[in-house]
């Protein structure tokens, strides 16, 4: 089975300007983060989703919340599978913690509850698998609102690689997706980190999650 797979960074939030790791935190959308959202509303009204996923972080619900109920064939689902890393004692502290080079091992877990990248993986390929068991037809549209970070991991659980560099607030990503006769997910790229339903003036690059 297959389906398409739109893939959603939240607006920017108070943290994204000031540079703090927010990890499973809530945080909270700036004035122009709001702004953002309206106008990723207005993008996502022409379409019609069958299946509608959110990371159940308040930044994530706040982008979603902008977007009509009418575009939805479905409730929406909160979960935590789409939550961005988990930082543990380092939520909270400024990126500059984070020297280059100073992480190298994509294994490495922040002290008290934080994830690996291999973990935020994991994930990704969970809610890979569970979109695609699903899904009842090829042509359904499936929307996700998540983190710049699960991005990431979720575009190479997918198979596929990005060349837009990191996402930015409120960026879309589109991919059509299916199941291998393996089993394993397989996907292509179609839309990749695209902002262009904010002016110059509201694009924000993806200074962290």
């Amino acid at each position: 089975m297959a389906c398409l797979l739109v893939v959603v960074r939240h607006g920017e939030t108070v943290d994204n300007v000031n540079g703090i790791i927010q990890g499973q935190s809530h945080g909270k959308l700036t004035a122009q983060g709001e702004a953002q959202c309206q106008l990723l509303a207005k993008r996502l009204s022409t379409q019609r989703f069958h299946r509608v996923y959110c990371s159940d972080l308040q930044r994530t619900v706040d982008t979603l919340s902008c977007v009509s109920p009418s575009a939805f064939l479905t409730d929406p689902v909160y979960t935590p599978l789409l939550r961005e890393r988990a930082c543990g004692d380092l939520e909270g502290k400024p990126l500059s913690v984070l020297r280059p080079g100073s992480v190298s091992s994509r294994a490495w877990r922040p002290d008290n509850g934080g994830e690996s990248w291999e973990d935020v993986r994991v994930r990704a390929h969970v809610f890979l698998d569970t979109t695609l068991r699903e899904v009842s037809t090829t042509d359904e549209r499936v929307l996700a609102i998540t983190h710049g970070g699960f991005i990431n991991e979720l575009l190479a659980a997918a198979g596929v690689r990005s060349s837009a560099g990191r996402a930015g607030n409120t960026a879309v990503y589109e991919l059509s997706l299916r199941r291998r006769k393996s089993g394993h997910p397989a996907a292509a790229l179609i839309v990749d980190n695209d902002t262009s339903h904010l002016p110059q003036g509201l694009i924000t690059a993806g200074r962290n999650a």
